[in-house]
C-alpha cells in the first residue's frame, strides 16, 4: 500500500488528473480518496512523521492485551469509520 497526498484544483466538469510517483507499482490497483475542501490555511499545523512518532499516539495500544494485531486492527477501525461515514 502506498499513501499520497496532494493537492489539486477540481474542475467544473468533476475531473482532475493525477500523476503517481515513480515509487507507485504498475499494474492493477484500488484506489481510495477522501476528499475535503481545502482552505487559505490548510498548509497550517500540518505534522510529519516525526512528530507522529514523538506523540503520544504512537504505542498507545502496546499495553493492550485484546488487540494481537496493531495493524489490522487499526485497520478494521478505519473499515468502521468509513461505513458511519459514507453517504
Amino acid at each position: 500500500m502506498t499513501t499520497l497526498s496532494m493537492h489539486t484544483k477540481i474542475s467544473k466538469s468533476r475531473q482532475f488528473r493525477l500523476k503517481v510517483p515513480a515509487r507507485v507499482p504498475v499494474g492493477k490497483a484500488r484506489i481510495v480518496m477522501f476528499i475535503y475542501p481545502e482552505s487559505k490555511n490548510s498548509h497550517v499545523n500540518r505534522s510529519t512523521g516525526k512528530d507522529f512518532l514523538e506523540s503520544k499516539l504512537c504505542g498507545l495500544w502496546k499495553d493492550r492485551k485484546d488487540i494481537k494485531d496493531p495493524l489490522e486492527y487499526a485497520k478494521v477501525l478505519r473499515k468502521r469509520a468509513m461505513r458511519v461515514h459514507a453517504y
